[in-house]
Parts: C-alpha cells; sequence; structure tokens
C-alpha cells in the first residue's frame, strides 16, 4: 500500500446519476466537512460517467469533487465498494439504502446489503427518498438494551454529538417479553421502568454516569434519557420519527442470516432519517472523525 493511501483520510461515496446520489450527498458532504476528509468516489454503474457529466447532474459536487479520489469499477458494485474502503483504508462509507428493489427483510437493495456484509469500516446508510436539502446533525438517538453490544456504540455516538452540537438522546429499549439480556456486563433496566417512582430514576442515574465517563468534553446539546417499552425495532423508529431526529447510530455484531439481527433489519426498513452502523469490532469501528486529545473513545 502507498504513503498516500495509509496516511489520508478517506470516506467512500459510492455515485451514479441516479436519485438516489442527490439524496446521499448532503450527507456525504457533512461526514466529509466532520471529518476534514478526501472523498473517495466510487462509480457503481457502467458504463461509468466522467465527473464533468456527474457534476453537471449534479451541481453540488463541484466543490465536493475538487481534491476527490476516483477509485476504478472492479466486479460488482459491493465488491468495488468494499476494495475502496479497504485498499484506502478509508472512516466510513456513505452510501443509499436501496435504489428500487429492495432484499427481502433488511430494507437494503443488492449492494447495500453486499457492503454491509463486508462492511470494513462504519457505514452511513441514507434513505433514498430524502430530500436533497443540506444535512445538519442536531438530534442523534442512540438506542440501547443495556448489553456490551449495544454500549459500543456509546463512544462513537458521543464524540459525534460533542463535535457537532448536537443533543444525544439514549433511549433505552426493553422488550415487552423478550428475557433480560444475560451477557456478560450487561446494565440491565430495572423491573418497573414504567413506574418513576420505583428504581427507574437511580437507575438512569448510573446508566448517564457511564456514559459521561465515556465523554471528554462536555455535549453541548446535552445528554437525555429515555425509556420504552416494546418490540426495539417499532419503538426506535417511532421514538425517532417523534423526535424529528437526524441520526440513528447502532452497532452491530455482523450476522444477517435469518431471525438475526431483527433490530437492524426493522430499523433500517423504516427509518426516516440516515443510519451509522458500526462494526462490532474494536479494530474495525473507528469513526468518521479524528479523535482529540482526552476524548475516550471505543
Amino acid at each position: 500500500m502507498s504513503d498516500e493511501r495509509a496516511e489520508r483520510n478517506t470516506v467512500v461515496l459510492p455515485l451514479d446519476t441516479t436519485s438516489r446520489s442527490a439524496a446521499i450527498l448532503p450527507v456525504a458532504k457533512t461526514v466529509i466537512q466532520l471529518a476534514e476528509a478526501t472523498p473517495c468516489v466510487v462509480q457503481t454503474e457502467w458504463p461509468t460517467s466522467s465527473l464533468p457529466e456527474l457534476k453537471k447532474k449534479f451541481p453540488s459536487l463541484k466543490a465536493l469533487l475538487k481534491h476527490a479520489i476516483i477509485a476504478p469499477m472492479q466486479g460488482q458494485p459491493a465488491e468495488g465498494i468494499v476494495r475502496a474502503a479497504t485498499e484506502w483504508r478509508s472512516l466510513c462509507i456513505v452510501m443509499a439504502m436501496h435504489e428500487g428493489k429492495k432484499m427481502p427483510d433488511t430494507g437494503l437493495d443488492s449492494t447495500a446489503e453486499g457492503v454491509l456484509r463486508e462492511m470494513p469500516c462504519p457505514v452511513v446508510l441514507v434513505p433514498p427518498e430524502r430530500e436533497p436539502t443540506p444535512w445538519r446533525i442536531r438530534q442523534v438517538v442512540l438506542p440501547q438494551d443495556g448489553t456490551p453490544e449495544t454500549a459500543r456504540a456509546l463512544g462513537p455516538a458521543i464524540t459525534l454529538a460533542g463535535r457537532t452540537g448536537a443533543s444525544l438522546l439514549v433511549l433505552h429499549v426493553s422488550g415487552a417479553h423478550a428475557p433480560p439480556p444475560q451477557e456478560p456486563g450487561t446494565l440491565t433496566a430495572p423491573q418497573y421502568v414504567d413506574q418513576p417512582q420505583h428504581e427507574w430514576p437511580a437507575w438512569a442515574q448510573e446508566f448517564l454516569e457511564r456514559v459521561r465517563y465515556l465523554s471528554g468534553e462536555p455535549v453541548k446539546g446535552g445528554i437525555r434519557m429515555f425509556m420504552a417499552r416494546g418490540e426495539p425495532g417499532p419503538e426506535i423508529v417511532r421514538f425517532t420519527h417523534s423526535r424529528g431526529a437526524d441520526l440513528i447510530v447502532l452497532s452491530w455484531h455482523g450476522q444477517l442470516a435469518p431471525r438475526c439481527a431483527l433490530t437492524l433489519r426493522y430499523v433500517l426498513q423504516y427509518a426516516p432519517c440516515p443510519v451509522l452502523v458500526l462494526p462490532e469490532s474494536r479494530e474495525q469501528s473507528g469513526l468518521p472523525f479524528h479523535p482529540r486529545p482526552g476524548e475516550r473513545t471505543f
């Protein structure tokens, strides 16, 4: 690998001439600015379009592509996107959830699903129905169930909220009929969460203390705690809708087999805003931002 690829911060941006590229461009622009990164463009249609053609189709690309890297398309689109992100050691991939036909149960098309299965870095998935308007991160929804798996998203979400001045909305979801999680390290919500006079205030305080410990600098927009009881996927989507939030952050263990990742599947089907999916592995879950001295991240 060349020194250039090892030293440059890049964000992979799959592009074609369809409407989904128009939807992701404002999101990609914000991520690239926050990451102080160089866009790495992968053209996912054949024959590929020239840069002048892309700029004519999407005028907002002119500034974004001024110093862009153009990664040659090799193999199928998902393969080319993953290869570019791997070779350039990219901080993040920003792409549409689908264009046209969705794969069963995931809300993704074959390209997005293929990237998610092999993701070498975090992926921001954007609903293609999104209006191509500027994207600001003002409210971040962080679903939690008390387990270490979901807690892996705490560090990245706190850093993101701190950098953008956004409010961090921590949504603790307890399944209505599911048994309490047994994973070691779990901070399980109390039984009577629907009765605030019981254990909920003390438990919420303990949880927030854990969250504040991870924060290297104050989250200017504040950290607020919410509780939902029901099926996690629908509750996350409902809460995000009701708050008009701008981003959902989810940690994911990497399995899309049948009956696995049911929460992720539902959220990707119905999310009203972009979803940041973080790989489970710490080695692969780098933030799309430069950590600053004193910040604690996973």
